[in-house]
C-alpha cells in the first residue's frame, strides 16, 4: 500500500477558517468606527474649548466681561466663525466645525451633530 502525505488544508478547513475571520470582522469594525467617532468628536471638543478660551481672552482684554454687553468674532483658520457674547450677566458661546455645533451657555457645553 502506498502512503498518502497529507500536505496543506482541505477546502472545508479554508472556508471554516474564512467564516470565522469573516465572522470577526463583522463584529469588530462598527466598534472601530464608533471609536473613531467619539475620538474625532472629543478632537473638536478640545478646540471648541480652546477657542472659547480665545474668546474670554479677547473679552477681557477690551474691558468687556466686567459686565458691559460685548461680542467678539474670532476667524479661525479654516474660515469657520466663532461667536461669542456677554450681556454681562450670560456667556453665550457657538462653534460650528463643518461636522458638529458646539455651544456654550456659561455653565454647561452642548454638542450637536450636523446633518451634512
Amino acid at each position: 500500500m502506498k502512503k498518502m502525505n497529507k500536505k496543506g488544508f482541505t477546502i472545508v478547513e479554508l472556508v471554516i477558517v474564512i467564516t470565522v475571520i469573516a465572522i470577526l470582522a463583522a463584529v469588530l469594525i462598527p466598534t472601530f468606527s464608533g471609536v473613531i467617532e467619539k475620538a474625532n468628536q472629543s478632537a473638536a471638543m478640545q478646540n471648541a474649548a480652546s477657542l472659547y478660551k480665545e474668546a474670554l481672552a479677547l473679552d477681557l482684554a477690551d474691558g468687556v466681561a466686567d459686565g458691559n454687553e460685548g461680542t467678539v468674532k474670532i476667524e479661525t483658520v479654516e474660515g469657520k466663525d466663532v461667536d461669542y457674547s456677554n450681556n454681562g450677566t450670560t456667556i453665550s458661546f457657538s462653534y460650528n466645525d463643518g461636522k458638529y455645533t458646539f455651544s456654550y451657555n456659561g455653565s454647561a457645553w452642548t454638542v450637536a451633530k450636523n446633518n451634512s
